[in-house]
């Protein structure tokens, strides 16, 4: 059996500390400012992304990674002797995964496993690090694929904003459109659902709509071996929030801060959990 190199996107904000130890490829999608171009998480992340804003930058938009950049790391994985494992951010929020669907079936389909999170940021980190420990316990590929095809749809995701005015003016606000409106300091929740996000309730306040992801966390079931993974955008104060109870009831976390692609959507002061439960949530 051939090893196995995961490959993912910019979406999924593995930090490069991470992703060095782990042995991954991480592929940048581009967020542009005005004529300006910058690779997301090497040229720009989040941080530096709402600073450029509040000095008057423009509105930013991105772009996902084009069939041509993974024919190219495909290739060259292939020829140094692995399979490919490539996990991708939700096709229905991105042209990413579909590109990686039309270079794997250029390049090798047998050797080339692409799986499409249905997710963005830490519920597609969350699917590299199930894939990880896959991978170092010397499962196959296609087991790989079969494990975390499975895992996604018991993937529970859900996000308090601070304001959809990102959304709005990035054109993802899809089936949240409305929603909210001007209404003044209403937190929108959202969760991402079959690849999409669905608003879920409106909380007056920013303390409310993080004790209303709270009081879900608490009724959650998680798979015990696996992280709960916290992520925020600029604010990882709220995060403290949830840190008391998934200690006190055993189970690990992960912290990842939401990159400049996601930031770009959702806005600062977003907080959010995601976590595999054990079992698929009933239709």
């Amino acid at each position: 059996m051939r090893p196995i190199k995961i490959i993912t996107d910019s979406v999924a904000d593995v930090p490069k500390e991470l992703a060095e130890e782990w042995g991954i490829t991480v592929l940048p999608l581009t967020i542009h400012l005005g004529p300006e171009s910058f690779s997301d998480g090497e040229g720009l992340n989040a941080q530096g992304l709402f600073e450029r804003l509040a000095a008057g930058a423009p509105f930013p938009t991105t772009s996902q990674v084009t069939p041509a950049s993974f024919i190219d790391v495909y290739q060259r994985t292939l020829a140094q002797g692995y399979d490919v494992l490539s996990i991708h951010m939700s096709g229905k929020l991105s042209g990413t995964c579909q590109s990686a669907k039309i270079a794997a079936l250029d390049v090798d389909p047998l050797r080339i496993a692409v799986v499409d999170s249905l997710n963005v940021t830490a519920g597609e980190y969350l699917l590299v690090y199930y894939a990880h420990r896959c991978v170092q316990e010397g499962k196959s590929l296609r087991e790989i694929e079969a494990i975390l095809t499975n895992a996604r749809e018991r993937l529970h995701a859900f996000v308090a904003l601070d304001t959809l005015e990102n959304l709005q003016r990035s054109g993802r606000v899809g089936k949240v459109a409305g929603f909210v409106g001007g209404m003044l300091g209403i937190k929108p929740i959202l969760e991402i659902k079959g690849g999409e996000l669905v608003p879920v309730a409106k909380e007056r306040g920013k303390k409310k709509a993080l004790k209303f992801l709270l009081d879900r966390l608490k009724k959650e079931d998680p798979q015990p071996d696996l992280p709960v993974v916290l992520c925020h955008s600029m604010s990882p104060e709220s995060l403290d929030f949830f840190k008391p109870v998934i200690k006190n009831r055993g189970l690990s976390f992960h912290t990842v801060p939401i990159g400049g692609v996601v930031g770009a959507h959702v806005g600062p002061k977003a907080a959010a959990y995601f976590l595999i439960s054990r079992q698929k949530e009933q239709a």
